[in-house]
């Protein structure tokens, strides 16, 4: 598969959903160490409620601008907020293209980045949802001038997210309720950081 469109978006986001629904009891315990203990709450069900809000007929910048809303509503949480104005800033990007291109969908994830950066004021290396994005987007870009296939570039992409959230357990948090904790936060794993591994985790399942 080289390019996505809407039905295939949709399967995406239902499986993103399916897989953070399933893991909402971990993102729970994780955000009770060094959070308030909502995580599990609210983005699991954002993305549930953004899912089932998706039709067929919409285009994928479409999707994308929906579930922004959708999250932004049912995800009242730091982590949930930020994730809307990633979508925004990836149905921005998308425009009205009916189907995204490896090229597109590689523009999406920098947008999404740039936005969470922008709007969370945060920089690689400081234990949040960033230090597992960044190294998976940037594999999936490179994997991607090796290879069109969508489906072999995620599984790559899937590696580093997985590798980059190994690689923020041992940073020191800066950002929200975490940075509280200063270096007792090293060791510690990132709830945020764990929901970008599951993100990752369901979009690969979509091309299974």
């Amino acid at each position: 598969m080289e390019t996505i469109n809407s039905i295939q978006l949709k399967r995406i986001f239902a499986e993103i959903a399916r897989v953070l629904n399933e893991n909402k009891d971990l993102l729970t315990e994780l955000d009770s160490v060094m959070g308030d203990g909502d995580l599990g709450l609210y983005v699991p069900k954002g993305f549930k409620c953004a899912a089932e809000a998706l039709t067929d007929d919409m285009l994928p910048g479409q999707m994308f601008m929906k579930a922004s809303s959708v999250v932004n509503s049912e995800a009242p949480s730091t982590l949930g907020t930020l994730l809307s104005f990633a979508l925004l800033a990836a149905g921005k990007t998308a425009g009205s293209d009916s189907e995204l291109s490896g090229d597109k969908i590689v523009e999406i994830g920098q947008s999404a980045i740039d936005m969470i950066m922008k709007r969370g004021k945060a920089q690689p290396g400081e234990k949040t949802i960033l230090d597992v994005f960044i190294p998976a987007h940037e594999e999936l870009k490179g994997a991607l001038a090796k290879n069109p296939d969508l489906r072999v570039a995620f599984e790559a992409a899937l590696n580093q997210a997985k590798a980059g959230f190994d690689r923020s357990t041992e940073m020191q948090a800066v950002h929200g309720r975490p940075g509280y904790y200063g270096e007792a936060s090293i060791g510690k794993q990132d709830g945020g950081a764990m929901v970008g591994y599951l993100i990752y985790q369901g979009i690969l399942q979509a091309f299974l």
